[in-house]
């Protein structure tokens, strides 16, 4: 039975220019051409690499964290759709919407952090003012 893997000697590496550092993505490997001499496999150039700098675990973090922030956002414009005035569902819809577009660039943890609990706080004041109204 052939083994479907490629042996490491298999693969060459040849350097066509200078790599170029991108601060903000890692390393940007255009200028490597890599090239495999298996017999089984056509020879191709498999460039452009990018290497990123960021730990597969911070990614994974940064994904669920924008789940759950996406999640909130759907369930307060939800929320908002049982309110009965429809100049009120016009102000609060915007007011949402504004609030989350403002801050979709923050980079700060922490400061993050503090406004998913604000949203989850503001959320939750929400619905208890329409329980106690009875919607």
């Amino acid at each position: 039975m052939a083994s479907s893997r490629i042996p490491p000697t298999a693969l060459t590496l040849k350097q066509q220019q200078p790599l170029q550092l991108e601060p903000s993505r890692g390393v940007s490997c255009r200028g490597l051409g890599i090239q495999h001499n298996h017999p089984e496999l056509p020879p191709r150039n498999m460039a452009p690499y990018v290497f990123f700098t960021t730990a597969p675990q911070t990614l994974f973090r940064k994904f669920i964290q924008r789940q759950n922030i996406l999640g909130l956002y759907r369930n307060i414009l939800r929320t908002i759709r049982h309110v009965p005035d429809r100049m009120d569902r016009k102000y609060l819809r915007d007011w949402a919407r504004n609030e989350f577009k403002r801050n979709q660039n923050a980079t700060d943890q922490n400061a993050i952090r503090m406004m998913i609990i604000q949203a989850q706080n503001h959320l939750e004041e929400l619905q208890r003012s329409l329980a106690l109204a009875g919607n």
